[in-house]
């Protein structure tokens, strides 16, 4: 078993590849991928995001999403005037009766104070943020963004107008460990709130090799991994991920060399389960790695962590092969049962010259070739391989159910 980066990487994204022609879009697997992940958004825990919202009398005081800063929304009950002691800018009687609409003032980052306030008055039937609608797309203003050709491929900024990940899962990245110090990941890298697998709290994932409470990355595919799904984004330094606000939980099965092997992969796969079970709410596995032929046990984890509605996205593999032709070019994880396997294509579109394919057993194709991401101590790194490709499809699923 070994990492899936240069020279043996793996990874996809919305699209199925075909040995050397272009990459056809929305395939069956697709389909099945994108019904798969609606089924994990439902499943229990709820996420804050798809919990019932609060009664109308009395929303929540949290502005979500871009709103204005001076001014608030409210819904008078019918038949009253203007809010008391709030100035009214302009109102807009609701149709059938319901009431008029004020556009009230608000000193600058005084919004929440301001709808606490006018909640207490007995004539408001509705307060809220005046949010912000465009049809533009989302820039963050990180300064190596420009050079991260993938996302404006695969459409994230227009995903990023509608959510950039608040709420979200944590997502299990099984790998080489992660440098919890970078600067693009240290806000979103999860630590342990004490006595999940043994651990202190503040201890940030585990070593499986050495069963120890600190997944600390000595290789670097690791954080380049969890830069590509969730380095935070919009904050003028460095690159982005795919889910801006993400935790990464970080397993280290893999060696400084990248390389690792089935009990450890099953054995993390159990961990993250385990978290599950003590009320962490991860939902995803990116798992960049992989090896030719089959193991019946580690299927057996990854359709057990599908059970408790985790979701296994793996890398394809980087040895130019059909994955499903033989036991000898099959690549595990890849194979298994509710696993989303994940190939490489370039910035055509075509799929990259390093990657697997499989119509049976590759779901789609994610970009995969000179790949900028974090690399261990504050540096940035472009790499290439279908472990870049994965970490495409994870962000993606993780900013789905957020």
């Amino acid at each position: 078993m070994v990492t899936e980066g240069s020279p043996r990487m793996a990874g996809w994204w919305v699209v199925t590849p075909t040995p050397r022609g272009p990459a056809r879009l929305w395939s069956a697997p697709a389909v099945a991928v994108i019904a798969a992940l609606a089924v994990l958004a439902s499943a229990p825990p709820v996420p804050a995001a798809t919990m019932p919202r609060p009664p109308r009398s009395a929303p929540s005081t949290a502005p979500s999403g871009p709103i204005r800063t001076d001014r608030v929304i409210v819904r008078m009950k019918p038949g009253k005037g203007a809010p008391r002691g709030a100035r009214s800018i302009a109102s807009v009687p609701m149709q059938g009766g319901r009431g008029d609409v004020h556009l009230v003032e608000v000193r600058s980052g005084r919004i929440s104070d301001e709808i606490a306030k006018l909640r207490n008055d007995p004539s408001v039937d509705v307060v809220q943020p005046d949010h912000i609608y465009s049809v533009d797309a989302t820039t963050p203003n990180d300064n190596l963004y420009p050079q991260q050709w993938a996302f404006p491929f695969i459409n994230a900024p227009d995903a990023w107008s509608t959510t950039t990940g608040a709420n979200g899962p944590v997502v299990a990245v099984l790998d080489t460990g992660v440098d919890y110090n970078h600067q693009d990941l240290a806000q979103n890298v999860w630590s342990n709130p004490g006595g999940i697998w043994g651990c202190a709290a503040g201890k940030v994932g585990y070593n499986v090799i050495t069963s120890t409470c600190d997944a600390m990355d000595d290789a670097g595919h690791g954080t380049h991994v969890s830069g590509t799904i969730a380095a935070r984004g919009n904050n003028l330094m460095g690159v982005t991920g795919v889910n801006w606000q993400a935790r990464v939980m970080p397993l280290k099965m893999l060696d400084s060399q990248g390389n690792g092997d089935d009990f450890g992969a099953i054995t993390a796969i159990n961990m993250v389960i385990d978290a599950k079970n003590h009320g962490v709410p991860v939902k995803v596995i990116n798992a960049s790695w992989g090896g030719p032929g089959r193991d019946a046990l580690l299927d057996d984890a990854i359709n057990n962590a599908w059970n408790n509605g985790i979701l296994f996205v793996a890398a394809a593999g980087n040895d130019f092969a059909d994955n499903d032709k033989s036991p000898l070019t099959f690549q595990d994880p890849c194979g298994a049962p509710h696993v989303v396997c994940v190939a490489a294509i370039d910035n055509t579109g075509q799929k990259a010259p390093f990657s697997n394919w499989g119509v049976n057993s590759v779901a789609l194709a994610a970009p995969g070739v000179d790949i900028l991401s974090t690399w261990p101590g504050n540096q940035y790194v472009s790499e290439q391989g279908t472990s870049m490709a994965t970490p495409h499809v994870t962000g993606a699923a993780a900013l789905l159910l957020s």
